[in-house]
């Protein structure tokens, strides 16, 4: 279960694009981060459920924003694009919070490591999309 921690961690600290600007995304995003980061000083099952819960509200929040470097896209084709496949990685994401907040639930470890391999696929998605190179 650390181990699918760590990886919604990394997943959310991952996004630079939104995490390093002020913007009203980037401030969810890092909120989002800290609740995440919350979950490895909590014990309990339950706790962890609750704070999940959290996260996926403020994911939730996530939806209607549009990350900075698609902002920058002219071709509207193009832009609509980026958020329709944002909107689908967010939503990917929604899901698999609420799969962590039931592992939490069930205590099921093995669950867990599931969404881990899970989260690690998107977070490359996640990368190849949302990071601008430098």
């Amino acid at each position: 279960m650390k181990r699918s921690i760590t990886l919604i961690l990394a997943l959310f600290l991952a996004f630079p694009a939104f995490g390093e600007d002020e913007t009203q995304l980037g401030k969810h995003m890092d909120e989002l981060s800290g609740l995440l980061k919350s979950l490895r000083k909590i014990d309990g099952f339950d706790e962890k459920a609750a704070v999940v819960r959290q996260a996926q509200e403020e994911l939730i929040k996530c939806f209607p924003l549009i990350p900075a470097l698609t902002e920058k896209t002219e071709d509207a084709a193009l832009k609509a694009a980026q958020i329709a496949e944002y909107k689908k990685l967010l939503a990917r994401n929604y899901v698999l919070l609420c799969d962590f907040e039931l592992a939490f639930l069930n205590k099921n470890e093995e669950q867990a490591d599931d969404i881990y391999d899970q989260l690690k696929k998107i977070k490359k998605e996640g990368h190849t999309a949302y990071i601008e190179d430098n």
